[in-house]
C-alpha cells in the first residue's frame, strides 16, 4: 500500500478545517443555545431559525473528515524536509486539532 499525500494541499485543508469548525459551531450556538435562538427571533421580527439538525451534524462531519484528512497527511507526509515555515503549518495543523478535541 503507498502511503503519500503528494498533490494534497495542506493548506487548503487546513482553511477547509478551520471553516468546517467555525460553521458547526455557528450551527450548534443557533440549533441549542435557547438564548440565542431568543436573540435571533427578537433581532429577525419573531423568525425563528432556519439551522437544523442535518445542518449541524453536516458541519460535524464535514470538521471530523477534514481532520482525519489532515492527520492522515501528516502521519504519511512524503514531500521534501519542512523548513521554517512547513513546520509552523504543521504546528497550526496540530493546534488546531487539539483545540478541536479539547473543545468537544
Amino acid at each position: 500500500v503507498r502511503r503519500s499525500v503528494v498533490g494534497l494541499s495542506l493548506e487548503y485543508q487546513l482553511l477547509n478545517l478551520t471553516g468546517f469548525a467555525f460553521y458547526f459551531l455557528f450551527n450548534a450556538v443557533l440549533f441549542w443555545d435557547p438564548h440565542v435562538q431568543e436573540e435571533y427571533k427578537r433581532v429577525h421580527s419573531g423568525h425563528s431559525s432556519a439551522v437544523r439538525l442535518d445542518d449541524v451534524l453536516f458541519a460535524g462531519h464535514a470538521a471530523l473528515a477534514t481532520a482525519t484528512t489532515l492527520l492522515q497527511a501528516c502521519a504519511y507526509y512524503d514531500h521534501p524536509p519542512l523548513e521554517g515555515s512547513d513546520r509552523c503549518l504543521r504546528a497550526a495543523t496540530v493546534g488546531a486539532l487539539t483545540f478541536l478535541v479539547l473543545a468537544a
